[in-house]
């Protein structure tokens, strides 16, 4: 009925988009009177999203903005970009619906993109950190923030994210290391990649096979890799734009 009422065809398909910010914790879990900041490295602004979402309206694809409750609307004017988190509509089974059902699902990391992951639906995390969390059994593509040490500016190289996988974020100041969030081009093409996976229209060239090998052995090799992880599904990668932009990284 959903579906039926916004002009969604049975036909078409849709990408459910999930950003993080701290209006869940501070307004749905409120009652647990708890200090919920040092979840904030976590954050993203909605409107960095933007670029992605209308690429792929472009392409003919609904764009479903999800969340149970949020900071701040999603400012687009495409009628194929619904902010159903703002929605008259949105509940908490159509929530589990939607993401169930969707053709991928673009999150930065929380709790409701393990409906999609248990229901097999592919996943692109974007600003996703910390980066030894990553979900190395899963579907997806992942494209950290960029960390930078504050004193100096310079990017931190794979190895130190993983030293600096830190869950709070006052840890991250202490260390003196800052968080950013990727570009609305970045985002985009963290997206398009794998849309095009999906529809068979990529192809990975030798530079990038070669860099996502370079990334996993760095990964594997860290002491942490075993305490987290040990099998890696073959459909988790780095996005590959990243790599080829980023090639400092794997130093």
């Amino acid at each position: 009925d959903f579906l039926d009422e916004i002009g969604l065809k049975k036909t078409d398909r849709f990408v459910c988009l999930i950003v993080r910010d701290d209006s869940y914790k501070e307004q749905v879990q409120s009652w647990i009177n708890k200090d919920w900041s040092y979840h904030s490295y976590r954050n993203s602004d909605i409107n960095i999203y933007q670029d992605a979402l209308y690429a792929l309206a472009k392409k003919g694809y609904w764009c479903i903005r999800m969340g149970k409750a949020v900071k701040t609307p999603c400012t687009t004017n495409h009628p194929r970009i619904i902010d159903y988190a703002v929605s008259k509509y949105r509940s908490d089974f159509l929530d589990m619906w939607l993401m169930s059902k969707c053709f991928l699902t673009v999150s930065t990391g929380t709790g409701l993109d393990e409906v999609s992951r248990i229901f097999r639906k592919p996943i692109v995390f974007v600003n996703f950190i910390p980066l030894l969390h990553l979900a190395s059994y899963s579907h997806c593509i992942t494209v950290p923030k960029c960390l930078v040490w504050t004193d100096t500016k310079e990017s931190l190289i794979l190895s130190e994210y993983l030293d600096h996988s830190f869950l709070r974020t006052e840890k991250y100041k202490n260390a003196k290391i800052e968080y950013v969030d990727l570009s609305p081009e970045e985002i985009k093409l963290a997206v398009l990649e794998m849309e095009s996976r999906l529809n068979g229209n990529w192809q990975d060239s030798e530079e990038n096979i070669q860099l996502q090998d370079q990334f996993w052995k760095i990964f594997r090799s860290h002491e942490n890799f075993q305490k987290y992880h040990g099998w890696i599904n073959s459909k988790s990668q780095i996005g590959a734009h990243f790599l080829q932009k980023n090639q400092v990284f794997l130093n």
